[in-house]
């Protein structure tokens, strides 16, 4: 009897055991579990700041890339005013020029007498489309040709007079060309000056689209980077659910099996432990009592 009670307990302490491990395993499981899910969240908070970045990336990126195009705009608009500038400041000069050489190789030789009349007559087509150019007065321009035509000795007064008055209107014009590229040297200079501030703006903004958009590589890569992590706990913890659902498994097996031999084995030992044993005094004194009714 001894022995089958050591056997009992001895299964009993076996099956305990058993339990304990399998308990011991679940709490591991669970704490693995556990740590793979914070894996997750972590993950997930990542992926998100790092989407924040990346489209705030895409944004700044779009507006370096607008700004790109404003500043190449300045540099055509700057560029344009200088080459008009550049133009204009050409054809004032060759007009400059041109009314200079009509003063000294055209009216001069005619006012002064000494030419011959094939050369004279040169001279006068030249001054009189140049007279139109400046917008002489019309009856200067009808008198023009027939005064200079004339030697300076057969000139009368009114013809002497159109002459002064002509050489007088090239010379005004001389001097307003030439104070009108002086003065435009000044404009000349702040129009290069504007080109070279926009070139060098568009310079900068080039850069800053350059790198810009490196940053936004750099974050797409980091976003990817991020998702993957995800991926990558996302599946560890579905990795981790059979492992689980088994241990549970295992578990209440173990616990139904201690459970059962404890209701049926150790009851029934004990049960019979207890019928084996003596009546005990408040027993004995029972059965010693004489039933009522007996004499």
């Amino acid at each position: 009897m001894k022995m089958i009670g050591e056997i009992t307990a001895n299964r009993r302490k076996t099956l305990e055991q058993s339990v304990a491990t399998e308990k011991a395993s679940l709490t591991d499981v669970e704490g693995s579990r556990a740590a793979r899910e914070s894996n997750v969240v972590e993950a997930e908070a990542a992926l998100s700041t790092r989407t924040v970045v990346f489209d705030e990336k895409i944004k700044t990126l779009a507006d370096t890339t607008h700004a790109v195009k404003a500043a190449n705009k300045l540099v055509e608009e700057a560029a344009t005013k200088q080459r008009c500038l550049d133009v204009n400041l050409a054809e004032v000069g060759k007009e400059k020029i041109f009314i200079e050489k009509a003063l000294s190789d055209n009216l001069m030789p005619l006012k002064n007498g000494g030419f011959d009349a094939s050369a004279a007559k040169a001279s006068v087509e030249a001054l009189l489309l140049l007279s139109k150019c400046i917008k002489l007065d019309d009856s200067l321009q009808t008198a023009l040709p027939s005064a200079c035509a004339k030697q300076p000795d057969d000139r009368g007064t009114f013809e002497r007079i159109v002459i002064d008055q002509f050489e007088e209107q090239l010379n005004q014009k001389i001097v307003e060309l030439t104070q009108a590229l002086a003065a435009s040297e000044t404009t000349k200079k702040e129009r290069d000056m504007a080109v070279d501030v926009a070139q060098k703006n568009a310079v900068e903004a080039t850069a800053d689209q350059k790198r810009t958009a490196a940053d936004l590589q750099s974050a797409k890569a980091s976003k990817f980077e991020a998702a993957a992590t995800l991926e990558e706990a996302k599946a560890a913890l579905s990795d981790l659910k059979p492992e689980y659902l088994q241990a549970t498994k295992t578990l209440s097996e173990k616990t139904g099996a201690l459970d059962s031999f404890v209701a049926v084995n150790v009851a029934s030992f004990d049960n019979f432990i207890a019928k084996l044993a003596p009546p005990s005094e408040t027993e004995v004194s029972a059965l010693a009592m004489p039933v009522e009714g007996e004499n």
